[in-house]
């Protein structure tokens, strides 16, 4: 969550965020409310850059649950092997 509150961009400046821009943990699901309009796909590149970072992008993949949601999930490896 800090990650993203530190790296969402808001008038071209980092971690200046304002109630314009909200990020909230609940239960395991991030939520990252705003009123001014970003692409969906601004939020899957952050994702993908926290995910470099804590070098998990080999085992998690992002993948799009609906017009507004992204879910991460992990790759199947046992299918992976068998090919």
């Amino acid at each position: 969550m800090q990650y993203f509150q530190d790296n969402v961009k808001l008038n071209g400046r980092k971690g200046k965020l304002t109630e314009k821009v909200r990020v909230r943990l609940h239960n395991k699901v991030l939520t990252i409310l705003t009123t001014m309009a970003y692409r969906k796909k601004y939020f899957k590149y952050l994702t993908k850059k926290f995910l470099k970072k804590k070098d998990l992008r080999d085992w998690i993949r992002i993948l799009a649950r609906g017009k507004d949601t992204y879910q991460l999930k992990y790759f199947n490896i046992q299918d992976q092997e068998e090919a």
